[in-house]
């Protein structure tokens, strides 16, 4: 170990060469020692023993920079710029005694750089990293083999199904499947613990069904739309004709309740696909503020059979 301060002083032949050694020693062991140099220049190193760190003297000569450690290792550093490691190397994670490792490596082949920039906290347990597509990485619960709870929305994507594999493993499942929609749809289900049915098989309801009963404006011409509701109500508030419905489907049925004016009789009539016993339209009663009931059920696209039910009180 030696240090010196980088001037050969004048003196005889012996001692300036005595001088030169002690500056070259200097030189050769990075002016080694347990203190720094008392004279020191700028980029000038330094082995310093005592904190077992090679340091180099920055442009300003005002301080030292860590380099690494005397053994060749860096230890604790911090680095200001980017950390390539070439050709696949690993950057690797030591055990407690160094004996084994765990690692990250780059594939052996990149089309374009990646960046993935991660979250600002820590996620909740069981949370894993996800990317948004585009290098932002943010914690997400994710389904596992056995389980998983969910607290955000879970998208299924435009090719994907849910599927429900039964309580045998084997090739029969059932599996959730939506027909592309023309806008956002919210299917809401209900507090309640029941069976789901199914348009294809015949039902045996436990509870009540009821149909809201929806109300027709009443004018000169009033033209049901049947794919609103299966009940209806109207208050007659003109000399009325009842149109031959839209969006008719075999097999609907319900009924129209109608309401005389208060104040002014008014008549009915029916479009053509409306169908009556003996084929003769019925009248609507006369009598102010009564009510009448139409039942009825569709035969086709063109037929609706029909009865009046008058003056109910």
């Amino acid at each position: 170990m030696a240090q010196a301060d980088g001037v050969v002083s004048n003196g005889t032949g012996a001692a300036v060469r005595s001088d030169i050694n002690g500056q070259l020693a200097a030189l050769f062991t990075s002016h080694s020692g347990a203190t720094e140099p008392a004279t020191t220049y700028a980029y000038q190193p330094w082995a310093d023993t005592s904190a077992n760190v090679y340091k180099l003297r920055n442009g300003a000569n005002s301080a030292w920079i860590e380099l690494f450690e005397l053994d060749g290792e860096f230890g604790s550093k911090t680095f200001n710029g980017n950390i390539t490691l070439n050709a696949q190397g690993d950057l690797r994670f030591a055990d407690s005694d160094s004996s084994n490792w765990v690692a990250f490596q780059a594939p052996a082949t990149i089309a374009s750089n990646v960046t993935w920039t991660l979250p600002s906290a820590d996620g909740s347990s069981g949370q894993a990293l996800s990317t948004n597509g585009s290098g932002t990485l943010s914690w997400a619960t994710v389904l596992t083999a056995s389980g998983g709870t969910v607290t955000g929305n879970l998208e299924i994507g435009t090719t994907g199904s849910l599927t429900f594999e039964g309580s045998t493993a084997d090739g029969n499942e059932t599996t959730l499947a939506v027909t592309d929609p023309t806008t956002d749809r919210t299917i809401t289900l209900p507090d309640a613990t029941g069976t789901v049915p199914l348009l294809s098989l015949a039902q045996s309801f436990s509870a009540a069904q009821r149909g809201t009963i929806s109300t027709l404006t009443s004018a000169s011409t009033v033209t049901p739309d049947f794919a609103l509701a299966n009940n209806f109500s109207i208050t007659l508030g003109h000399t009325v004709t009842l149109a031959n419905p839209t969006n008719l489907t075999a097999g609907q049925s319900g009924v129209i309740f109608i309401t005389q004016d208060a104040s002014t009789a008014r008549t009915m009539s029916f479009g053509s696909y409306w169908d009556f016993s003996g084929g003769t339209a019925p009248a609507v009663t006369s009598t102010l503020s009564a009510v009448d009931c139409l039942v009825y059920a569709v035969r086709s696209t063109t037929s609706i059979h029909a009865q009046l039910l008058t003056n109910l009180s």
